[in-house]
């Protein structure tokens, strides 16, 4: 049997000020949640369970920019190179999630081949 929403759940407890899920369980040395036994990362499975299967080769991207939020809301399934760019980006505050959102560059990339 697989992990449940309630476990999930259960390992959290809600940062009222940004509405993230924050992970009471054990973190990895990058600071991402863990699933007991090991049974993978918990932003990952939260993912999957509340939004579907993961695109072959994509990351979960944390729009919070919070490490251990596992907040369906929070999580978006993209491409290796738009999550390195995403993340250097807002550590440098040079544009908002929404910027991104409205500019459209997230849509659509996932499992697209680059045309190099």
């Amino acid at each position: 049997m697989g992990v449940t929403r309630e476990q999930i759940i259960a390992n959290t407890e809600v940062d009222p000020v940004k509405g993230c899920w924050l992970w009471t369980g054990s973190l990895n040395n990058g600071g991402y949640g863990n699933m007991p036994d090991r049974k993978g990362m918990a932003h990952r499975e939260a993912y999957k369970l509340w939004k579907g299967e993961i695109p072959e080769k994509a990351q979960i991207h944390h729009r919070c920019g919070v490490k251990r939020c596992v907040c369906p809301d929070h999580l978006v399934a993209v491409t290796r190179n738009v999550n390195q760019w995403l993340n250097r980006a807002e550590r440098h505050g040079a544009m908002s999630w929404e910027h991104l959102r409205q500019a459209r560059l997230l849509h659509g990339l996932v499992g697209k081949r680059s045309s190099r």
